[in-house]
């Protein structure tokens, strides 16, 4: 950390933002890139199980049971998607230090929200929210969000930190 220029009025010590923990940039990357399970989830059970049963609605015999099948795929993805934003949304928590009802309520938003696009808007909100926090630890996004690359370059840069400053 480099000390402010003279004249600008701030003390020249070192201060600790917190920014600089490389388990806590290693986590937000998990929950980045495991956001993208949703799409799977969206198109296996919202799709995949869905279509089943409106194939079998057609049909005049299995009608109850196709919409039996609509019904439990709607389920389903709804399930699915929200174990892998609870799965998110706790390592997001544990690198903010946000509570469980913040896990909670981030996993509940962004299951409701993974429908649109095809699973795609609960990715947005993931992405969206590892996003704002990955700025704090200098990385920036680009017009396809962050890379991974970028996101190991910064943790191997705060690992050496680290280890430098335990000398």
């Amino acid at each position: 950390m480099q000390p402010p220029p003279p004249g600008s009025g701030y003390a020249a010590y070192p201060r600790d933002d917190g920014f600089d923990d490389p388990e806590k940039l290693r986590a937000l990357m998990t929950a980045y890139f495991r956001s993208w399970w949703m799409v799977l989830g969206f198109f296996v059970f919202g799709i995949g199980v869905r279509g089943l049963g409106v194939l079998l609605a057609v049909s005049d015999a299995q009608a109850d049971l196709g919409a039996v099948l609509v019904m439990g795929g709607l389920f389903l993805m709804f399930a699915a998607n929200f174990f892998i934003a609870f799965q998110c949304a706790r390592m997001i928590a544990e690198a903010k230090g946000k509570s469980s009802v913040y896990v909670v309520g981030t996993a509940l938003a962004t299951s409701l929200v993974s429908p649109c696009f095809c699973g795609l808007g609960g990715v947005a909100v993931i992405q969206t929210i590892v996003q704002s926090e990955a700025k704090k630890y200098g990385l920036k996004g680009g017009f396809l969000g962050i890379s991974k690359r970028s996101f190991e370059q910064r943790i191997s840069e705060l690992e050496a930190q680290t280890r430098t400053r335990g000398l």
